[in-house]
């Protein structure tokens, strides 16, 4: 026999398992963030070093380093301003044809039903 206490012992049950996954899932990948930024971290620190290296030979140039690389955010990733032109522009003359396919049918014939005495006769 299964009363409601079951059934919610099972709901319960299921709600707590997901919950722990998804701390889990979480923590996992805080630690990966972690881990990320720390080797990012550590080959600036080395380009940094060979830049450092470098300078002492040359004119202390850092146009070829990584370090004057500006970091990418997934807005950059997005379309660009001539992208969303270009869009623009293909969207507009869609826009027009469909004007213009809807006033070509609408200049057409319209057929009306005929009467029925008509087709009677």
């Amino acid at each position: 026999m299964l009363t409601t206490v079951g059934v919610q012992t099972n709901s319960t049950r299921a709600k707590t398992l997901e919950l722990h996954i998804a701390q889990r899932v979480a923590a996992e990948l805080e630690k990966l963030k972690k881990h990320e930024s720390s080797v990012l971290e550590e080959a600036r620190k080395k380009i940094l070093e060979s830049s450092d290296d470098k300078s002492g030979s040359e004119s202390g140039s850092e146009k070829g380093s990584l370090l004057s690389i500006p970091s990418i955010s997934p807005s950059d990733l997005l379309d660009s301003k001539e992208d969303k032109r270009k869009k623009n522009v293909t969207s507009t003359k869609v826009q027009e044809e469909i004007e213009k396919l809807r006033q070509t049918l609408d200049s057409r014939k319209i057929l009306n039903e005929v009467p029925r005495e008509v087709e009677a006769a």
